[in-house]
């Protein structure tokens, strides 16, 4: 088909070769615009083809959807010409191959605006370059990034653009999918995110909800998060994680320190990957919020993610009486807590006050709460108050010197 479609668009009466570019040009250009079936390249090299014919040939292939290999080495056209090439990419969907080597004229900027086309472009698979004495090095090495990473999902790869060929500083990832999407991320594309995540020491916020990334992926992902220094929130709804993932998940983020959000929503999460995560708030101080809404886990594992979460905020000295005093300790008497004896980060708040009404649910040994000058107010008075009510057990509460 190769050898017969080139016969087709490459006559051989000589008279024909003899009436220079101009000729070459007439030829395709009515056969484009007529997208005549069976001319699948637009093949012109060494004919002297210059920034107006170029123009003109995209602007025939416009409405074309047979063309599928653009050839136009060797020629005298430059960045124009190839703008006219990054236009016509922009919205084609038929073109996979292009080559524009051994074209002197052409400069970074050109090359700049058709590494810019591979963006918005998802069926390109090859571009060829070579022997372009005016494009730097750092911008043909773009170009080629562009076009290896353009057999990736369209917003993946706005995200390499502006990261990796534009050096941009990148603090926010969006690559959630609608519900409504039909190419989710591969397995080599949530490599890709991985390397890219681990090279983005910026970044602060990666949403990859609704990708369907299923444990594997999870497992993959969490080789890039773990170590990162800047991350803070990370959104993982809708990908399929269970219990094993999120098992991957907490190996990952045992040590990590920059962490503060993690939302696993309308996952398959049970109460075993629950535990997982209260065990991982015991050990890491720094996760303040945990999304699990529409998974499988029960109320009373819920129940107790919060409270880890609600602890993992609190002062050293609360979280030290807390287990004691869930566990109903009959040597802890009285909670002292005068936040005189503390920095101001360190003062109790009505965050605190929902910590004490949980662990002193059901409580029997405790008689006094003195917490003196903290920074509690209406709020967690009216918390406390509530506490007296369910626990008879209490015979004082002292609240001086709080707001």
């Amino acid at each position: 088909l190769y050898s017969f479609c080139t016969l087709l668009v490459m006559p051989h009466d000589a008279a024909f070769y003899t009436e220079g570019c101009r000729a070459y040009v007439e030829f395709y250009l009515t056969r484009l615009r007529d997208n005549e079936q069976g001319l699948i390249q637009l093949s012109l090299i060494g004919r002297n083809v210059d920034d107006d014919n170029v123009i003109e040939l995209m602007d025939a292939l416009k409405d074309n959807t047979e063309v599928a290999k653009i050839v136009l080495d060797e020629n005298n056209f430059g960045d124009p010409g190839v703008k006219s090439i990054a236009s016509l990419l922009k919205n084609n969907k038929t073109v996979t191959e292009v080559s524009i080597s051994g074209n002197p004229l052409v400069t970074d900027a050109g090359v700049q605006e058709l590494t810019r086309s591979l963006t918005v472009n998802n069926t390109v698979r090859t571009v060829t370059a070579n022997d372009l004495p005016n494009v730097t090095q750092p911008v043909m090495e773009s170009l080629q990034k562009a076009t290896v990473y353009n057999s990736h999902p369209l917003p993946l790869k706005k995200f390499i653009v502006s990261f990796i060929i534009n050096q941009d500083v990148v603090q926010k990832i969006d690559l959630s999918r609608p519900s409504d999407a039909t190419r989710p991320y591969t397995i080599a594309s949530t490599k890709l995110i991985s390397e890219v995540v681990s090279a983005c020491t910026t970044l602060l916020y990666l949403d990859l909800s609704n990708n369907n990334k299923g444990d594997t992926a999870t497992e993959l992902l969490c080789s890039a998060i773990g170590g990162h220094k800047a991350l803070a929130e990370l959104r993982l709804g809708s990908n399929r994680i269970s219990d094993k993932g999120v098992g991957h998940i907490v190996k990952a983020l045992t040590n990590n320190t920059t962490l503060t959000d993690l939302c696993l929503t309308d996952n398959i999460v049970g109460n075993q990957g629950a535990s997982l995560l209260i065990d991982l708030v015991s050990v890491n101080g720094t996760l303040s919020h945990i999304r699990l809404d529409h998974n499988n886990i029960s109320p009373d594992h819920r129940k107790k993610v919060v409270y880890s979460l609600l602890l993992n905020s609190q002062p050293n000295e609360l979280r030290a009486i807390y287990d004691s005093a869930c566990l109903n300790s009959s040597t802890l008497r009285t909670i002292f807590l005068d936040g005189l004896r503390h920095s101001e980060e360190r003062l109790l708040n009505d965050i605190s006050c929902r910590v004490l009404l949980n662990c002193l649910d059901g409580n029997t040994s405790v008689r006094r709460l003195t917490l003196p000058n903290n920074r509690i107010g209406d709020d967690g008075a009216e918390i406390l108050a509530k506490l007296i009510h369910t626990n008879r057990h209490i015979e004082q509460i002292d609240l001086r010197g709080n707001y």
